[in-house]
């Protein structure tokens, strides 16, 4: 058989390449431009409310239940000619952003999300908020130029309406959304998401050496991460990192409770590290210990608990018991693909006629290890503390374990619940949405608790910090 000659192959696969691009650019365009009906709409938000009404388990622990049905009311009022899916998506997002729960979310289908990004343009700028305000990073404008408008509108008017659509963290506190905003083009992306599509943006901006107002439009470019839908979080290179800044001072940066699949780094070898680091700190009779838990947005319980063993001098259980509000989720009818809603009966009790869930890891009652360290402890924290860390923080603070520096941090220090997770689509706009079936209350003494845990000492987040990446 004779070869194909290298020039004809390669444009024989640039061809099939081209196909290919074109055939996925119009099944994108497709789908964005699919509209749904007001009936349709009106459907799924029923579908949505059955369900949350039925199974969610903190659904007005943050939020004022007439408050809440009147914005449903309201959404259902607002409907009155087709959308698309991504204007639906627009409507119906606040919804599930005031519910206030990090395991909460409604977004885009894949398809729908990355057919977006590869066809709608958004701001050409990299951009940080720091208290409501937004600045310049890595783009064409000078570092640290604050931008003051964008189409007409003030930046804390549109990071407002970002906030009231985009998940937040857990509990009352708005330092989780501005913060994510932070990363890479997220900024950009929610903008596009959630406030609008355009294709240029007028916008006005102070440069850092001077107080004159200037003005300037700028033409939209395409997604340089579109494989990243909102929001597009960092890769973690090194989940621990640790540091002695003398013999006596230790640092532990934790960037996750999790396994790390990417690395091969398992259950076991977290375990390990743990061990080897506190019997390295106990022989250097280091007496002042630095945690880092900055931008740890959660992961595993038995994680966090596993480092707590190192420093809560006595036995303790993270968790005084986990809760359903219903066993039978009759709703998932009126929904699509519904994942995760089986709870075994063996796995269950009914106590004081509640339904609680017996048979996890938390409950168990945890001996300190080995080398439990007992000398001075420096928690650094921010918005991004999530979930696990939530609890991670709480029990920190319940067992009088340290310090804590740095911004109020995520979540709340009586509920936590990521432990079972229900997933649907709604029935014909295919979004996709999440909620949490358990409310796991961690064993502290704290009630109605709607932040995080309270700081010793308040350092938020600044400009320098931001554009240093630190």
């Amino acid at each position: 058989m004779r070869s194909i000659p290298t020039l004809i192959l390669l444009l024989l696969l640039s061809f099939a390449d081209n196909i290919y691009g074109q055939s996925v650019i119009k099944e994108g365009q497709s789908l964005l431009q699919q509209r749904l009906s007001p009936a349709e709409m009106q459907s799924d938000i029923n579908a949505l409310v059955s369900v949350l009404e039925e199974a969610h388990p903190l659904l007005h622990y943050f939020n004022s239940q007439d408050d809440w049905y009147d914005l449903v009311d309201e959404t259902k009022e607002s409907i009155e000619d087709s959308l698309t899916q991504f204007e639906f998506y627009r409507k119906v997002a606040p919804i599930i952003a005031s519910i206030h729960e990090v395991h909460t979310y409604i977004e885009p289908s894949r398809e729908l999300a990355i057919a977006h990004q590869l066809q709608r343009p958004i701001l050409p700028l990299e951009l940080l908020v720091i208290e409501s305000r937004m600045y310049v990073g890595d783009t064409f404008l000078p570092q640290g130029t604050e931008i003051l408008s964008i189409n007409g509108r003030s930046i804390k008017d549109i990071i407002l309406d970002i906030r009231s659509k985009a998940n937040p963290n857990t509990g009352v506190d708005d330092h989780f959304v501005q913060s994510t905003l932070n990363n890479s083009f997220n900024f950009a992306m929610g903008y596009s998401y959630f406030v609008e599509d355009a294709q240029t943006f007028s916008i006005t901006y102070k440069l850092p050496s001077s107080n004159k107002v200037q003005a300037d439009q700028v033409n939209g470019i395409l997604n340089p991460v579109p494989e990243k839908t909102f929001p597009h979080w960092g890769e973690i290179v090194n989940p621990f990192q640790l540091k002695f800044f003398s013999d006596s001072i230790a640092y532990l940066k934790v960037r996750g409770w999790m396994k790390y699949e990417p690395l091969k780094i398992s259950n076991r070898d977290i375990m390990k590290f743990f061990r080897t680091f506190f019997a390295s700190i106990a022989s250097q009779e280091v007496n002042s210990l630095i945690i880092d838990l900055r931008d740890n947005f959660g992961g595993s319980p038995r994680k966090a608990t596993e480092l707590l063993r190192y420093l809560i001098p006595t036995p303790f259980r993270p968790i005084e018991y986990s809760e359903l509000e219903t066993q039978d989720l009759i709703s998932v009818v009126k929904v699509r693909d519904p994942k995760n809603y089986k709870i075994a009966d063996m796995s269950l009790k009914c106590e004081n006629g509640r339904l609680i869930v017996r048979h996890m890891g938390p409950y168990k009652k945890h001996i300190p290890r080995k080398y439990l360290f007992t000398g001075n402890i420096y928690f650094l924290v921010n918005a991004k503390c999530a979930s696990a860390t939530s609890l991670f923080l709480a029990l920190a603070d319940y067992h009088d374990l340290g310090v804590f520096i740095g911004e109020t941090p995520g979540g709340n220090t009586e509920y936590v619940c990521g432990h079972q997770l229900l997933s649907f689509k709604l029935p014909n706009a295919e979004l996709n949405v999440q909620i949490p079936l358990r409310k796991s209350k961690i064993n502290t003494t704290n009630e109605g608790s709607k932040h995080g845990v309270e700081l010793d000492y308040y350092v938020p987040n600044n400009l320098s910090d931001g554009l240093n990446k630190e």
